[in-house]
């Protein structure tokens, strides 16, 4: 391997005087001043770091994360209360190899074999390739278009922007986004993988509970979704070549997980997250006409092309301070025109979640908007549609909602917020003081909590 990799272990050669007392979980060896007894110790270039009489390098998450890789894979939690639990007991051994890329598996593949708890080898049936890992290490494609980058010709331009790897926004962000693996934000690794590990309580690389409290909350309300199995990510475009997963850098400062460039270093703010979308996550060309409320865009012909001229037509468009209005809102649904599978499933997967539009859909057929026979159809198709999908359970597991009382909630305040307290006081670009009508809501305020919704 070449020396000047970001994976050369550079080792040295210590003796066990010479290394300081134990004071951090993450330190595996101990110091021995005894005469007769002192012995040598073969450290990496972080260890050796961590464990020196220097105290100043004790602090830094890029000296401590070897230690803490290890004791994750050889340790375990001492509890307050129960017995002490290694974490290879709380979960598999596959479950926590899956956490350590492919790329860093050799440094401790062998190890881990000589593992025994009670006779039973948590890891035996782990390698280098299996099971697959969760994160996939984009620091030698990184490097390489870089270089590449930085050549500046042509030839090395072209060949850099052909890396689907680098130029797809492949990079899945603990929040939900998506974006570039040149252009990400990061966030430490030990943080992410206690959110994976959730039952278990890891020792985190800062030297004050404080401090670690105060960076796994920039995480706290990461997406449900973020960790899946390793072939259930979505993929750009649907190609299965260009999955979106969890990417992960050999950084200066350690292994680092990417996010999107909006949410490096975490984010603190408490978010809402909906159920995952089921299949292909690709719209009909018309809205959904089984809902209590329909849209129509006000365009009375589509876009035709004559011979000299192509033409459409809008009917209305409004635009003020708080957006563009183009489209109309009714009660009323039409199921004239061409039929479509995309919309007959979008509302297929409607009725089966949701007992009110199953309601609904038989109040269309009193009132004489849906025929009989067109319900009937519509029942048997959805049933077609959904055997053919499997368990939505996967789809569903952490979403969040808000409850049917807090809507009414939200909705008395939002009442209340427009009539009293609608304008505010601003200055505009003449240095004069006027009112005018606020574009935000003040209402989640109304449930007098600040807090992600309940957890599906």
């Amino acid at each position: 391997m070449n020396p000047e990799s970001e994976y050369y272990l550079h080792f040295t050669v210590v003796k066990s005087n010479s290394i300081g007392a134990a004071r951090t979980p993450h330190q595996h060896i101990k110091q021995i001043k005894a005469t007769g007894r002192v012995r040598d110790y073969n450290l990496c270039k972080q260890c050796h770091s961590l464990l020196s009489v220097d105290q100043s390098c004790v602090a830094k998450y890029s000296v401590k994360w070897p230690g803490f890789i290890w004791n994750l894979l050889s340790r375990g939690e001492l509890r307050e209360f129960g017995p002490d639990m290694y974490y290879h007991q709380i979960y598999s051994g596959e479950y926590i190899w899956q956490a350590i890329p492919t790329s860093m598996r050799r440094w401790w593949v062998n190890s881990i074999k000589d593992l025994n708890l009670h006779g039973e080898y948590p890891y035996h049936q782990c390698t280098i390739q299996s099971p697959p890992s969760i994160f996939e290490d984009m620091t030698t494609p990184l490097k390489i278009w870089n270089q590449k980058c930085a050549e500046g010709g042509f030839v090395s331009i072209r060949s850099a922007m052909n890396d689907s790897s680098i130029v797809n926004p492949n990079v899945l962000c603990p929040f939900g986004c998506t974006g570039y693996c040149y252009d990400a934000g990061y966030v430490d690794w030990d943080v992410i993988l206690q959110r994976y590990l959730w039952k278990a309580v890891l020792p985190h690389c800062e030297t004050t509970q404080s401090e670690g409290a105060k960076k796994y909350n920039s995480i706290f309300s990461m997406s449900p979704h973020y960790f899946r199995d390793p072939d259930d990510y979505d993929c750009v475009l649907l190609n299965p070549k260009w999955p979106i997963k969890p990417r992960i850098v050999m950084t200066p400062e350690g292994p680092r997980v990417e996010t999107c460039k909006s949410h490096g270093e975490g984010d603190k703010h408490m978010r809402l997250y909906p159920p995952r979308s089921i299949g292909p996550n690709i719209g009909a060309q018309r809205s959904d006409q089984l809902s209590h409320v329909t849209t129509t865009p006000r365009i009375t012909k589509p876009v035709k092309s004559t011979a000299r001229v192509t033409t459409c037509s809008m009917s209305k468009i409004e635009g003020s301070f708080s957006g563009f209005d183009s489209m109309s809102i009714s009660s009323h649904s039409k199921w004239s025109g061409n039929p479509s599978y995309l919309l007959r499933r979008h509302e297929a997967l409607s009725m089966h979640g949701r007992d009110d539009i199953r309601r609904l859909l038989e109040r269309k057929v009193q009132v004489g908007q849906l025929d009989p026979g067109l319900r009937d159809s519509f029942i048997a198709s959805t049933e077609d549609i959904i055997s053919g999908m499997g368990s939505f359970k996967k789809y569903v597991d952490g979403a969040t909602f808000v409850p049917f009382m807090d809507t009414i909630l939200l909705h008395l305040a939002q009442t209340h917020d427009e009539n009293n307290f609608g304008l505010i006081r601003a200055t505009n670009s003449r240095n004069e003081e006027i009112d005018c009508k606020r574009s935000w809501s003040k209402t989640p305020k109304a449930l007098g909590f600040n807090f992600t919704g309940s957890p599906l």
